[in-house]
């Protein structure tokens, strides 16, 4: 899976190989994959690779040496996507199962975005007077009204990071990018294709998935900031070539990782594209 028109709609628009476009996992799917994606099966491996980063920073700090957290490599905190919900899965012991675990996500991700407004990463929805602040406090229980501001900070990098990684603009790349989609976004680069991405239209608002906070040291002085968010959008890839410039369509539907390091002023990167979960119900 690669983010966004890598490789399926870049296959079908060029004739040129494949092989430096970018393999980075991602679906293509207008609905969640048919294939299940476990729920819930990275938390050790996630909090062993937490606890390891604590570890290096202290050393390092003990040794007197500077440390960049925005080049250290993070593991995603939240890995699980949930697909639309059936009502028909209450029916079932493993569905309702499945739906407590749900909720104590959705609860999860609401805490973290109160603290990331509290942390300046994005600034709180108000109302202009008693009447709206009250209709505001309503539509905030959605998260992702919650964090629309934060939605069109994110909207904003995704699509430049597209636009630069078919540009192949290796500077604003490394800007916008990290982990995985930057190294393979390089690859991309590398290759000096001359290709144009483009933003055809939204299918869909732009849905949060999941917020998350983690500190990266013991002191909780470093913290790792992440957001899924998934996007629903038509999006247009031209290539050119030895018979001309070739444009291709295709409908793009994918969940993407965003994050950013504190105290640190640098903004969001995109990290990498996740599948949709398919929970055992």
């Amino acid at each position: 899976m690669s983010l966004s028109l890598f490789p399926s709609l870049r296959a079908s628009s060029s004739r040129l190989p494949l092989a430096p476009v970018m393999p980075l996992r991602r679906h293509f799917h207008a609905s969640p994959p048919t294939s299940a994606v476990d729920i819930g099966t990275t938390v050790q491996s996630v909090d062993k690779a937490l606890a390891d980063l604590q570890k290096s920073s202290a050393q390092m700090r003990r040794s007197g040496r500077n440390l960049d957290i925005t080049a250290m490599a993070t593991p995603v905190i939240e890995r699980t996507v949930e697909p639309p919900f059936r009502f028909s899965w209450l029916f079932r012991s493993k569905g309702r199962a499945y739906a407590s675990q749900r909720f104590v996500r959705f609860r999860t991700t609401r805490k973290f975005l109160n603290d990331m407004i509290q942390k300046d990463l994005f600034p709180k929805r108000k109302g202009s007077n008693f009447l709206s602040s009250m209709v505001q406090g309503v539509l905030c229980l959605r998260p992702t009204h919650k964090a629309g501001l934060l939605m069109k900070d994110l909207e904003n990098v995704y699509a430049r990071f597209n636009e630069a990684q078919a540009a192949g603009d290796e500077v604003r790349i490394r800007a916008l990018a990290t982990g995985e989609a930057l190294a393979l976004s390089q690859k991309v680069a590398k290759a000096k294709r001359q290709m144009k991405w483009e933003l055809v239209k939204s299918n869909a608002e732009p849905k949060l998935i999941s917020a998350r906070i983690t500190p990266l040291d013991a002191e909780g002085r470093l913290e790792l900031a992440q957001v899924v968010v998934r996007f629903d959008t038509d999006q247009a890839l031209t290539t050119k070539g030895g018979q001309g410039s070739q444009t291709k369509q295709q409908r793009v539907v994918e969940n993407c990782v965003f994050e950013r390091h504190l105290p640190t002023k640098r903004g969001w990167r995109i990290k990498e594209s996740l599948e949709t979960s398919v929970p055992d119900v």
